[in-house]
């Protein structure tokens, strides 16, 4: 019964991992609402921390150093923003090149968690949401875990690749979901024994992510 409520989109800590994906500082000026990314990512660390929900994050070409005789060159994307890496496992950090987080560590890494608890659902926030989100999601799905993506903390250079993105994966089965939403679900009771301690977590608005928009004829009308 569990299993088929976690694939109708249920979400229980025990069950669960957190994936976060390339949110490096070299992003930082070109993705829209970057801070307010980074910021409902760092809600989502914080929670998974209090709930002990695995966490998995990668970093797209990082870093590489260049030596010439006359200098030391430095190229790459550089490492996940300060503000999240303070929370994270150095060892549960890993590099890559391909879109996709699935790459062999992050699946070893999995095959691991799954020996000692039954992980079937992934939580993913991260960039770009229509090139390496949209990728693991896709992969992820394949190999039967259920997906919810953190639309407000997922983010692309363009709104139109970010919302065509969510929408596809939307298609493809996967659950789109808010930071709030999922703190919440994940939390699931007030009477919760750190209940007092994930409120802190959402007791302050973040700006919006423009996932919405006004219309003069109906209101709020959803962009997904």
């Amino acid at each position: 019964m569990e299993d088929n409520a976690r694939k109708l989109g249920q979400l229980i800590p025990e069950n669960s991992v957190l994936f976060v994906c390339d949110l490096q500082e070299r992003f930082a000026p070109s993705i829209l609402h970057f801070d307010t990314i980074v910021s409902n990512a760092d809600r989502m660390i914080q929670m998974s921390q209090v709930l002990h929900v695995p966490i998995i994050t990668t970093e797209q070409y990082p870093k590489v150093h260049s030596f010439s005789k006359c200098q030391t060159k430095q190229e790459g994307l550089g490492n996940t923003v300060a503000a999240l890496k303070c929370h994270l496992h150095e060892k549960h950090i890993f590099s890559k090149t391909r879109f996709t987080m699935m790459i062999p560590e992050v699946e070893n890494r999995l095959e691991e968690l799954r020996t000692v608890r039954n992980v079937d659902t992934v939580i993913l926030v991260g960039i770009e949401t229509h090139v390496c989100i949209i990728a693991t999601c896709q992969d992820l799905i394949q190999k039967g875990y259920n997906v919810h993506v953190v639309a407000d903390a997922c983010s692309s250079r363009t709104q139109t690749d970010r919302q065509l993105a969510l929408e596809r994966m939307k298609q493809i089965g996967a659950f789109i979901n808010s930071t709030e939403s999922v703190i919440l679900s994940l939390a699931g009771d007030a009477a919760h024994p750190q209940f007092k301690q994930i409120q802190t977590l959402i007791k302050t608005l973040n700006p919006s992510t423009d996932l919405v928009r006004e219309s003069s004829k109906d209101g709020l009308k959803c962009l997904l």
